[in-house]
């Protein structure tokens, strides 16, 4: 497949996902939404010597802190990148490197949020010490008001910072978590699991979930690449220490 075609077929893919979740989020959840509102303003794409990059500027979405809640009082700012394999002939498209950033905010009284928690989402195939895939804490004051001017331009709110969480207690920033493969469409899904599905969930709930997911993959991780990967499915062990290099 050409990078011309892969980068046809992925951008034809990834409208189609995003506009599923823009129409889903707001069903299972009235008063939840994901902005922008058009697919076609959450990325730009290049081609560097890595594989065909897809960057994710900040996507802002408002949710419920928990699927019971009677109202959405949770702003997560989201951003990251794909770099998907051009080499790849056929098949779904395989990723070659990804990042994911995430800043949770929790309106705490009127005009005020807290900053309640930042993380990364990474994969690292070769450096000693790190897992392939993992979750990092990461915070810092300037990306902390970067991400809620973003958050409050993409949803016309004045909203002003009242407490950091993270800055105040000390991020332990050198804590790498074993993880999924958690580039930004996992991670979509993933908050819409966390803070609108839950047990007492109706069908039309669960379905409008199952259709976002099924959407999102359309696309998936690179276990040649990523050889860890092939040693935990041979050894059909999922401990976390399969996750650091081997030698």
């Amino acid at each position: 497949m050409s990078d011309q075609r892969m980068r046809s077929k992925l951008q034809k893919e990834l409208k189609a996902a995003l506009k599923e979740v823009i129409a889903r989020v707001p069903v299972i959840a009235p008063g939840c939404e994901i902005r922008p509102t058009d697919p076609r303003s959450f990325y730009q794409v290049r081609n560097e010597h890595e594989g065909l990059t897809f960057d994710f500027p900040i996507t802002g979405l408002r949710l419920r802190r928990a699927a019971g809640d009677d109202k959405a009082s949770l702003y997560v700012a989201l951003s990251g990148t794909i770099v998907f394999d051009t080499e790849q002939k056929t098949g779904k498209p395989l990723v070659h490197w990804f990042s994911t950033r995430i800043s949770y905010f929790h309106t705490s009284k009127a005009g005020k949020v807290d900053h309640l928690l930042a993380l990364h989402y990474d994969c690292d195939p070769t450096r000693p010490g790190h897992p392939l895939y993992h979750a990092q804490l990461s915070s810092n004051p300037t990306e902390v008001a970067a991400n809620l001017q973003e958050l409050n331009r993409l949803f016309g709110t004045n909203l002003a910072l009242d407490k950091d969480a993270m800055c105040a207690t000390g991020a332990a920033s050198k804590v790498r978590i074993p993880s999924a493969h958690m580039d930004m469409m996992s991670v979509i899904a993933q908050l819409v699991a966390d803070h609108l599905i839950d047990s007492n969930s109706n069908e039309e709930e669960k379905d409008g979930f199952e259709r976002i997911r099924e959407r999102l993959l359309f696309f998936k991780s690179h276990p040649e690449r990523d050889g860890r990967m092939n040693a935990v499915v041979a050894n059909n062990c999922f401990r976390g220490l399969r996750w650091y290099p081997m030698p």
